[in-house]
């Protein structure tokens, strides 16, 4: 850094704490204006030979804070000089900006995870039988907003009986068969198809009841945050899911 450019970083911070001020690229085409017209009001009230930026505290301490050389041509470079340091600025702040949201977007949806991403199922979608030939029917109904449902039904050793997909705020009647099962499920608004489900940005939970379904029994679980809700249920970790 030259010896104009440092002196230019001295009176700009200086400026800035004497007016109480944070850095910003407002503040600075502000004080490359502010020390424009300081000079060239100094030219016409001043004798030649005086001039300086001065700063008086609460206490009445003074400070000098700038050059007290009557150069012109001086105040001319530290002008041109924080108009480059400007520039310069102001493309750092936007190359800083575009390297945060890159590694924003990435962490966020790449971090250690490179499945690609896949169109969404439809609601409806579903492997189980069809409510209207099953012996028994389980309907589920989640919440709305913007993330789809995946709901999945198991045996007691956890192996799949069926699947399902759910759109926000709406229901869907699964056909079961007899037994006693376990309810499990994911949401999210990213697919990445149904070996990786949501990945690992997804929500994943189970049901902490079983469900005995005999002959004509027909089970209602809504997935909805809820006063005096009666199923428990507790989040999963998307790699033990």
């Amino acid at each position: 850094m030259t010896s104009e450019e440092s002196e230019f970083v001295l009176l700009y911070s200086l400026w800035l704490r004497a007016n109480g001020l944070k850095h910003s690229d407002q503040n600075l085409q502000r004080f490359i204006v502010y020390l424009a017209s300081s000079r060239a009001a100094e030219r016409s009230t001043q004798q030649p030979g005086v001039g300086a930026v001065r700063q008086v505290t609460s206490s009445g301490e003074s400070h000098d804070l700038g050059p007290k050389s009557n150069s012109w041509f001086t105040w001319g470079v530290l002008v041109l000089v924080g108009v480059i340091i400007a520039a310069t600025w102001g493309i750092i702040t936007t190359i800083q900006k575009t390297n945060r949201d890159t590694v924003t977007t990435s962490d966020t949806y790449n971090s250690g995870f490179s499945e690609p991403q896949v169109p969404m199922p439809s609601h409806g979608e579903s492997s189980c039988q069809s409510p209207w030939m099953a012996p028994a029917e389980l309907v589920v109904e989640v919440p709305g907003g913007s993330n789809t449902y995946y709901v999945e039904i198991v045996s007691a050793f956890g192996s799949e009986v069926c699947h399902a997909i759910i759109g926000p705020g709406r229901s869907l009647t699964l056909g079961m068969p007899t037994g006693t099962y376990y309810l499990k499920y994911a949401a999210g608004t990213r697919w990445y198809g149904y070996s990786y489900l949501f990945g690992p940005n997804g929500s994943y939970a189970r049901a902490s009841e079983s469900f005995p379904f005999s002959t004509g029994d027909s089970w209602e679980v809504e997935l909805i945050r809820q006063v005096g809700g009666n199923l428990g249920t507790s989040g999963v970790d998307y790699y033990d899911f």
